[in-house]
């Protein structure tokens, strides 16, 4: 026993320093969100929906103002100003930090001098606004020099804090929530508190490292690459937030909390999109750096027929799904699964037309694509909400990433037209898959009332997997072995 523990580690020693940071780095992400996904029905059973609608529109808040005073610096810009900066790594680091924190402070300056308009806006307290700002003003610490560990593989440290944030915000925040009479503001606070207690100290450790707050080289540099990124940043976020913030606006924190569940657990199924993508993008740029694209429509055909049997799967088992995540409160969001759940089909299929984007380098095509989605976002659900309630929200969102779709794939006929390449997908087949699971989806909710019905359809899709098992791992191994 001790020497096959022995040639595991020796093995393991074997690997490449960048693969093991991938291995660990992809660990923890599906370790952080399957805790966040086993929180969801404690915090439900605690939380009324109204309390869970403010947690929600906190958050949705925090995420979208954080783009103005981080201007996302730990994404777009970064990975090049370590390239360019290649012996000034801790410096890159601390002035951006210094910049991320005096933008943080004047936003917060303003926000003091119109602080009952912002309020009012924000539907939230000046408690809650300024522990906002702190969050926000430390964060962009953590996202720093979580993207320079990760640029430099020094994954042991990374994994250790996240792992420790994400069980120690629920941990703790269930015993203050239980403890206390007003929950939202406990759920919040402990929440802000955990985190922001990490944040500072890695806020310290950069400036202990490299003292420069203020660098006009870097500055400029950082503003001029990312501030035209910024609305494409902006749009995703409004596309993922928009809904909530709106809801409890137009209609309530308590319906924003219903449909915040609805919306999180038909997102469970993005952790699928992303492991299915971190796999695929390599192994077809792959193939097309190398001219060799013709598995690639073939491999797509079954990736895009598994998901849209997915998403018809989740759909059918909502009632149960949302039984496990939480109680009959919000028993109303399981009419927003079919459309939401579809929503993410969508936004499976779109990443293959963005990535050809990517590759040719139109980052200009993305984010036109995402700015006019997210305006339309928000104005069909300015309209949808006022006329038809809250869970119309559910189908705007379905609407946005069939359009998003859409003018990717035109975008993206475009750019292999012009490159005098062959078109590397089906798009007929993929066509006929959307039209079907938007057919099915509105079927599945007449289904909710006929129980019988709807296992004999989950035993149909079951049975299809396990008979065409096959062609399944076929593919799988074709994109592992690249």
């Amino acid at each position: 026993m001790k020497n096959i523990i022995k040639n595991m580690i020796d093995r393991y020693k074997k690997i490449p320093i960048a693969v093991r940071a991938g291995i660990w780095l992809t660990l923890c992400s599906l370790i952080q969100k399957g805790i966040s996904v086993i929180t969801v029905p404690v915090f439900t059973r605690i939380l009324s929906t109204e309390d869970y609608g403010l947690v929600s529109v906190f958050v949705s808040w925090t995420n979208i103002i954080i783009l103005f005073t981080g201007l996302s610096l730990h994404t777009g810009v970064f990975n090049t100003a370590m390239i360019k900066y290649n012996k000034q790594h801790n410096r890159v680091v601390s002035s951006f930090l210094g910049l991320t924190t005096t933008l943080s402070v004047v936003t917060f300056a303003f926000y003091l001098l119109f602080r009952q308009y912002i309020n009012a806006f924000l539907g939230m307290s000046t408690f809650l606004v300024c522990l906002m700002f702190v969050k926000i003003l430390l964060s962009s610490a953590y996202n720093l020099w979580m993207s320079q560990e990760r640029y430099e593989y020094n994954y042991k440290p990374f994994v250790i804090i996240t792992l420790s944030i994400a069980v120690l915000v629920p941990l703790i925040g269930y015993f203050c929530v239980i403890n206390s009479n007003d929950k939202a503001i406990a759920r919040i606070t402990s929440m802000t508190i955990i985190e922001c207690v990490f944040y500072l100290g890695i806020f310290l450790y950069i400036f202990s490292k490299d003292k420069t707050f203020y660098s006009k080289e870097l500055w400029t540099y950082g503003i001029k690459f990312n501030v035209p990124l910024i609305p494409h940043y902006l749009s995703g976020s409004i596309l993922n937030q928009a809904d909530r913030i709106m809801i409890s606006s137009m209609v309530g924190n308590s319906e924003a909390g219903i449909y915040s569940v609805g919306y999180s657990a038909a997102m469970l199924m993005q952790i699928v999109v992303s492991s299915i993508m971190s796999s695929f993008i390599p192994w077809q740029y792959s193939k097309i750096k190398t001219e060799k694209i013709n598995g690639i429509k073939e491999c797509t055909n079954v990736m895009c027929i598994i998901m849209a049997l997915v998403c018809i799967l989740f759909s059918l088992l909502a009632p149960e799904l949302l039984l496990i995540l939480a109680t009959n409160e919000y028993r109303q969001a399981i009419y927003m699964f079919p459309p939401l759940t579809v929503s993410v089909y969508f936004l499976f299929v779109y990443n293959f037309f963005v990535n050809i984007e990517l590759y040719y380098e139109k980052k200009v095509l993305v984010t036109i694509a995402s700015c006019i989605t997210a305006v339309l976002n928000i104005i069909l659900n300015y309209i949808t909400i006022k006329y038809w309630g809250y869970i119309a929200a559910a189908y705007t969102t379905l609407i946005c990433y069939v359009f998003y779709a859409i003018i990717h794939y035109i975008f993206m006929k475009n750019i292999l037209k012009n490159k005098n390449v062959k078109n590397m997908y089906d798009g007929r087949l993929i066509l006929i898959l959307s039209i079907g699971v938007i057919v099915l989806s509105i079927f599945v909710n007449w289904l909710y009332t006929y129980m019988v019905l709807r296992y004999l359809f989950v035993l149909l899709i079951l049975l299809i997997c396990i008979l065409n098992r096959n062609v399944i791992i076929n593919n799988i191994k074709l994109i592992k072995n690249k």
